[in-house]
């Protein structure tokens, strides 16, 4: 597969790399779309100048490739979006990508594969707090989005 790694300057290759191989509780998913915001370029240029290169995306949509030992809430050809951990390989800058199940879910037939980005602040933690136990619900004012708990 084709991947896109970053290094100090910030400098862009497009390397040859091996699909990633999903772990316990991963999921592997073909990429459409992959984020790109501000900590991705910035963090490029703060590294040391002999770090070797990293693929930096984490935001992904596309469709799920595989999934690992413990994963039964997905499968291949699931519709999908994720956070890739940090600074971990299988980055989403890539064909393919790497993310936790904790950090999956599903995207509805009727949403867009590129409209799920601005999505993510508020998606990911309040999908984590969610199957965490602690139930939360998004609440927008004039100001900025905000989680809170149920009580």
């Amino acid at each position: 597969m084709k991947e896109a790694v970053v290094s100090k300057g910030p400098k862009v290759q497009i390397i040859d790399s091996e699909i990633p191989k999903p772990g316990p509780n991963q999921v592997v998913t073909k990429v459409v779309v992959s984020g790109c915001n501000p900590k991705d370029w910035k963090r490029a240029d703060m590294m040391p100048d002999d770090a070797a290169p990293v693929n930096q995306g984490d935001d992904i949509s596309g469709v799920v490739h595989a999934v690992g030992e413990n994963v039964s809430e997905f499968k291949p050809g699931d519709r999908v979006a994720a956070f890739h951990e940090m600074m971990k390989p299988g980055g989403s800058w890539a064909e393919y990508a790497l993310s936790w199940a904790h950090t999956t879910f599903y995207l509805p037939k009727n949403t867009s594969f590129e409209g799920q980005s601005p999505s993510f602040p508020v998606c990911v933690p309040a999908l984590q707090m969610w199957r965490g136990g602690y139930r939360a619900r998004a609440t927008m004012s004039e100001g900025p989005i905000r989680v809170s708990s149920d009580g």
